[in-house]
């Protein structure tokens, strides 16, 4: 609507302008601030916890605890201080470029094996940037980190996942797949390389892939992972006709995450298939409800 488009102009008690500028002059670290938010809009909730960054952000009247959760206070401000929202922020607060980074990794990495002796955890620190970039949409930047991080340890598993990731996001399919391969093991890897595999109909060779990460102790202790491997099975199943084991997936899925958007469209698709068109309609409107809060990260997981 357009006070939402608009807030900066309309909003005439300042409310949603007292919120942005409690985040932006926080004694805490901005940055660690607007990354702890930018986890519970993409999640939807995350385990309270004690400590300062979240109960900064439930004084600024952004979230609230409720039954052991953090969540968003109010629906309305997931469209107001959205993902476009963070990076804007974090880009007038922490203005940098492509080139500044570039310019600073080639000094650190003009003696590679004396940087592995003197920084041994270097390659930890070069993934993390990475990550950070990559959450902020800078793929070409994310890109270059992880790379180094590999420099400096070939074997790395967890960059050469992120790496695939962001390869996907660059449009880069074969990359983004020979990553994900040498990332195996990684629990996200497989839930990803399916999906790439289901695009590309290759569904015995996804539900093969989705059947190891389920079975990864992380899927066991990781909602968000176990959503996706839940609901890219489902979507596999569905694929290749198999409706009442597409359902039982897509059903748990949404169990596990009632907030998520897209097991809600694999599974409306799936009753429209098996003839069940009222059913079909309830689910449609969740699915239209649910994605409107999502950012595109999310709903692309």
């Amino acid at each position: 609507s357009n006070i939402i488009e608009n807030w900066e102009l309309n909003d005439e008690l300042q409310h949603f302008q007292t919120i942005s500028d409690r985040l932006i002059n926080s004694k805490n670290s901005t940055d660690k601030l607007l990354r702890l938010y930018q986890k519970i809009l993409q999640r939807g909730k995350i385990q309270a916890k004690k400590n300062s960054l979240q109960t900064e952000l439930q004084l600024a009247g952004l979230v609230r605890k409720e039954q052991g959760k953090i969540k968003i206070y109010n629906p309305i401000y997931t469209r107001i201080f959205n993902q476009s929202w963070i990076e804007k922020i974090l880009a007038e607060k922490y203005p940098t470029s492509i080139n500044n980074h570039i310019r600073l990794m080639g000094l650190l990495l003009l003696s590679l094996a004396s940087f592995r002796l003197l920084f041994p955890q270097l390659y930890v620190q070069l993934n993390d940037c990475g990550v950070d970039n990559y959450l902020a949409e800078k793929y070409k930047v994310a890109r270059f980190y992880f790379q180094c991080a590999l420099l400096l340890k070939p074997n790395y598993k967890r960059a050469h996942y992120n790496l695939g990731a962001t390869y996907e996001k660059l449009q880069q399919f074969d990359k983004a797949r020979n990553e994900y391969n040498i990332a195996e093991g990684i629990s996200e890897a497989y839930s990803n390389l399916a999906r790439l595999c289901i695009q590309d109909k290759q569904y015995s060779e996804a539900i093969a892939l989705l059947q190891k990460g389920l079975q990864k102790k992380k899927a066991q202790t990781d909602p968000v992972l176990r959503y996706a491997l839940l609901k890219n099975m489902g979507w596999v199943l569905l694929e290749q006709q198999r409706y009442p084991e597409a359902e039982t997936y897509l059903g748990e899925a949404i169990k596990l995450m009632d907030t998520r958007a897209i097991a809600y469209k694999l599974l409306a698709q799936l009753l429209e298939a098996k003839g069940d068109r009222e059913e079909a309609r309830i689910i449609w409107q969740k699915f239209r409800q649910y994605a409107l809060n999502e950012s595109r990260q999310e709903y692309e997981y």
